[in-house]
């Protein structure tokens, strides 16, 4: 049993990241090379981009209206280069990132 257990929270703790008072599933966890490494993955990382981006933007209470200066494809684009400098930072990071900085914008 004392073997079991934290070799349990090894397995598991991957699965569930805390990052500044928020915790990420799916797709977000992954690292940025890993996101861009096929079309079917970079797919689902748009639409993982798109739910937490909603996500963030519902419980902002400053500004609901983060991205709203551009469109999806702009936020992509723009999640993509900071990836590109730093591809083995997670997707989620990558994310935050580009919120925090249109968020200074709007």
């Amino acid at each position: 049993m004392r073997v079991f257990f934290p070799l349990f929270v090894l397995i598991c703790l991957p699965s569930v990241v805390k990052a500044q008072e928020s915790y990420l599933y799916g797709l977000g966890l992954k690292s940025c090379g890993y996101w861009q490494s096929s079309p079917a993955l970079f797919g689902e990382g748009k639409v993982w981009i798109f739910g937490f981006w909603s996500g963030m933007n519902v419980f902002n209470d400053g500004d609901h209206m983060v991205g709203s200066q551009t469109d999806a494809a702009g936020i992509v684009a723009e999640i993509k280069k900071v990836c590109e400098e730093a591809p083995s930072q997670s997707l989620g990071q990558a994310t935050r990132t580009v919120y925090t900085k249109l968020s200074k914008k709007h």
